[in-house]
Formats: C-alpha cells, sequence, structure tokens
C-alpha cells in the first residue's frame, strides 16, 4: 500500500467495497502486494495504489498476528521455552494434497469456494473523471472440471503463471531480466490475455466517465 513515499499497516484500512453480484458489500483491509510497488514505480504519473482483500480468513490472520503468535523471540509456559510461531506452526495442519482436495469434495466435505478480484483504476483526462471497473472470478467446480484436485485460487494463480512459463520457454517474451508484468511486451499481454479467456479465466471490464 503505497501514497506520495508512505505505507500503511497490514489490516489496517478496513472499509465496506462492494463487490460485483452475487458477493455485495464486503469487508476488506490491507494486505502486504508486490503489485502496489511495482505499479507505482514502472508507471508514469501513478499517485495512489493499494490492495485490500477481505474474507473471514483476514479476521483469523489478524487475531494470530495480534496474539503475538508470529514472533520468534521464545517465551516461557509452564517453565518451558518456546517460540510463539515455531507453536503455532507445529498445530497448523499441513496444505490438503491434489487427491486429499478429490476425496473431500466427493465426500461432501468441500462443497465450494468462490474467489473473486476486482481492480479499479481511476483517472482525469480531457476534463473528464474516467472510472475503469475490471472483476474476474474463479470457482471450485470450474477449477475441478478443468484441472482435477485444483481449487478456485490455486487455479486462477496457477495458470496465469504457467502461461508466462510457456512464453518464455518459446522465447516470446523478448524484454530480459526480472521484471514484473506491466513491463512486459503490450503483444505479449494481448496474446496472455487470449489465452487466459481460453482457459475460463474472463476479465470483465466496465468504464465510466463524468465531466469534472
Amino acid at each position: 500500500m503505497k501514497m506520495k513515499n508512505s505505507r500503511v499497516s497490514p489490516f489496517s484500512g478496513e472499509e465496506e467495497y462492494k463487490f460485483p453480484d452475487p458477493v455485495g458489500l464486503q469487508t476488506v483491509v490491507h494486505h502486504y502486494h508486490e503489485d502496489v510497488l511495482t505499479l507505482s514505480r514502472f508507471i508514469k504519473g501513478v499517485k495512489y495504489v493499494d490492495f485490500k482483500a477481505g474474507g473471514p480468513h483476514n479476521l483469523v490472520a489478524k487475531a494470530i498476528i495480534q496474539l503475538g503468535m508470529l514472533n520468534d523471540k521464545p517465551i516461557t509456559v509452564k517453565g518451558v521455552k518456546v517460540a510463539p510461531v515455531d507453536f503455532l506452526i507445529s498445530l497448523t495442519p499441513p496444505t490438503l494434497t491434489v487427491d486429499e482436495i478429490e476425496q473431500k469434495i466427493k465426500a461432501g466435505i468441500i462443497i465450494d469456494e468462490q474467489e473473486y478480484f476486482v481492480e479499479e483504476v481511476r483517472g482525469h483526462g480531457e476534463g473528464k473523471e474516467v472510472r475503469f471497473i475490471f472483476n474476474w472470478r474463479s470457482s471450485l467446480h470450474e477449477a475441478q472440471r478443468r484441472i482435477p484436485g485444483a481449487t478456485a485460487l490455486s487455479y486462477i494463480t496457477g495458470v496465469p503463471a504457467s502461461i508466462f512459463a510457456k512464453m518464455l520457454d518459446k522465447v516470446e517474451i523478448k524484454t530480459l531480466g526480472v521484471i514484473p508484468p506491466e513491463c512486459v511486451e503490450s503483444e505479449v499481454i494481448e496474446r496472455f490475455l487470449v489465452e487466459l479467456a481460453e482457459k475460463g479465466i474472463i476479465i470483465h471490464e466496465r468504464v465510466e466517465s463524468r465531466l469534472v
């Protein structure tokens, strides 16, 4: 999160944000995310960028941090020294495997999962205030149909990375070095978006404008 070279703390900035239907109003808070830094660095004229996320897992993560459970400095508990983070890790169950996810879906333990993303861009041009709203989503059922064992989140994060990986293997990306997506050639981004849509990740765009 960045505004005029300032930083804010994760889980601060709580607000109610209206997602596209059927999600509606959701509580979201600040999160650290790399694109906050790269967008403000590589796109000329950007004045403010933030990244916020919602969902019940945010409340759990916030409580864990507030309780000091990520502290790696040992504390004494009934005469025994233990680092809170080590205690937390020892109680955290391992990530489900692909096979375990499939089994739990078939057993009706995992019903569904929905991931919604919204990107909002505001600016001024030619005497008008312009607002672009992009949104895309992923569901467990759609992810399972395409890649058995995948989750909504793993599908929508893994597929874009796999497309870029194939482009690198075919030397379709000409720009050298370690770069963020916004520095990739425009024709590469166009091909990327086409393949993304073919794999079921479709980005919807709405444009609003009004006289300033």
